[in-house]
């Protein structure tokens, strides 16, 4: 039997969690240690997935910004407007993260958003009412 290199599976998820933890280290240890940032909300561990806590967003932009750098992702994503996961798997595929990690990490650029049924849209969540100056 061939071993499968990291990447495969789990692998995707260890590389973006490290990434998210040291950010924790790097940005929140002092913090944590000092009691100026609480780790905890009553019995709840403050880290779940999606959470809008602030230490949350930016141990995931710090995961991502190596992971994903801006530059290498620039012009892989289709030009044409495009909806469902199949330009997301082929990003996560590329750079070797989740499907989930990739789609955070294009809707943070602004290139995607998801749309009321959680399916990936093109380009940036347009606010009801507000109309583009560029059709």
């Amino acid at each position: 039997m061939i071993a499968q290199p990291c990447w495969f599976g789990r692998g995707r998820q260890r590389r973006y969690t490290i990434g998210h933890e040291v950010g924790h280290w790097t940005l929140h240890s002092e913090a944590a240690r000092s009691g100026t940032l609480s780790l905890f909300d009553g019995q709840r561990v403050l880290c779940r997935e999606r959470s809008p806590h602030p230490a949350e967003r930016q141990a995931e932009k710090f995961a991502a910004a190596p992971l994903m750098p801006r530059e290498q992702l620039l012009g892989l994503p289709p030009t044409s407007p495009w909806r469902g996961w199949q330009p997301v798997y082929m990003l996560s595929d590329r750079f070797v993260v989740t499907p989930t990690a990739m789609a955070v990490r294009l809707e943070e650029l602004d290139w995607m958003h998801r749309d009321a049924e959680g399916i990936p849209n093109s380009g940036p969540k347009v606010t009801p009412g507000q109309q583009s100056l560029f059709p």
